[in-house]
């Protein structure tokens, strides 16, 4: 499998990592999307593009149509309408939909109008209308505040985790959290977006088709890189640290509660994120400084070596406004060791959660 690297400016500037899972295809170009969207939507500016995809601002009509049945509140009113080219992307967006629309949580983004790629359509296009949240993503907002601080943190966080706890109880992965995929409504509630990495671990059909996890999805490697879990790192054949996942009960389970250990992992680096203002670790690996020194107090239980020494967590150490139960909270969810990295229950019984 090829894989592609696409520069991405984040909170840690780092890249966006994924498989492109079809090999070596060519991607097609639409001019004409606006006009396309035009037919349904009123396109009001272009709030992104890259080669593949666009997303534009629309106003949606109030008589619209939808594929969805939504409340009528989103009609007459602004969405985000993501629009992408090529084979490969539409079947990403078309995934994405999929599982969205078997989704209902508050915190989790619904999907009002879909169209897939039809072959016998010049456009070669698919797109995903979306409500617009004119707050923004939260990365925007920590960058802005240059952290939240704790209380304001705690608020996010717990929605967030609500909605990640939904997921994993469907064994669904969502494998590319950060705070740029977490949008704020207009009453500064998270919404999480971006499921085009999300992949939804069906048991009992891969149990009786004898598979564990097909081979797409257990040599996928997506997600930015300073959010990646360091087995996902070590997956790419560039960390030394020394990692372990015991299969000690059923195999395809294990397997399962793996891919859910990344989501935590990035979780935990989206909370340091919100509180400190900034990642814990450009990566995780051993060139990074940071990381190796969290490697070391994981190693020798020696927490302080590593807030201490972090460029900014130490201000805030000195300042008073790290609290244990924070720091405590935070080291569980970045353990380099699988098999000890806490799980969504034993984060919501956490003292910290608990005291919010």
């Amino acid at each position: 499998m090829k894989q592609i690297i696409k520069s991405e400016i984040n909170v840690s500037e780092a890249d966006d990592c994924l498989v492109d899972v079809f090999g070596n295809m060519s991607l097609d170009s639409s001019p004409n999307t606006a006009l396309f969207l035009n037919q349904k939507f009123e396109v009001c500016e272009e709030l992104y593009n890259s080669p593949n995809s666009n997303v534009y601002l629309v106003s949606i009509p109030s008589g619209i149509s939808l594929s969805e049945k939504i409340p009528d509140c989103y009609k007459g009113n602004l969405g985000a309408v993501k629009v992408v080219n090529g084979s490969t992307f539409c079947y990403l967006l078309d995934k994405e939909y999929q599982i969205l629309k078997s989704l209902d949580h508050p915190n989790i983004v619904k999907p009002l109008d879909y169209k897939s790629s039809d072959a016998k359509d010049s456009l070669s296009a698919s797109y995903m209308c979306v409500p617009f949240y004119k707050n923004g993503e939260l990365y925007e907002l920590v960058k802005t505040r240059e952290g939240l601080g704790e209380i304001d943190s705690m608020k996010i966080f717990c929605q967030i985790i609500s909605a990640i706890e939904y997921l994993h109880e469907q064994n669904i992965v969502h494998r590319d959290i950060k705070l740029e995929n977490i949008l704020l409504d207009d009453f500064m509630a998270a919404q999480l977006i971006d499921f085009g990495f999300s992949y939804k671990l069906d048991t009992d059909l891969e149990r009786d088709s004898g598979k564990i996890i097909s081979e797409c999805i257990e040599n996928q490697l997506c997600g930015t890189l300073s959010y990646m879990a360091p087995e996902l790192i070590e997956s790419m054949g560039k960390n030394d640290i020394e990692l372990s996942f015991t299969d000690n009960s059923d195999y395809y389970v294990n397997k399962i509660e793996k891919l859910k250990a990344t989501d935590i992992y990035a979780l935990g680096v989206a909370l340091f994120t919100m509180v400190v203002g900034v990642p814990p670790f450009g990566s995780a690996t051993k060139n990074d400084p940071n990381f190796r020194n969290f490697l070391l107090s994981m190693k020798h239980s020696t927490a302080s070596r590593f807030w201490s020494r972090h460029p900014k967590a130490k201000i805030l150490l000195e300042k008073g406004e790290l609290s244990s139960e924070f720091m405590s909270l935070i080291e569980d969810m970045l353990n380099p060791n699988i098999e000890k990295r806490i799980r969504i229950n034993s984060i919501l019984n956490h003292s910290w959660i608990q005291r919010g």
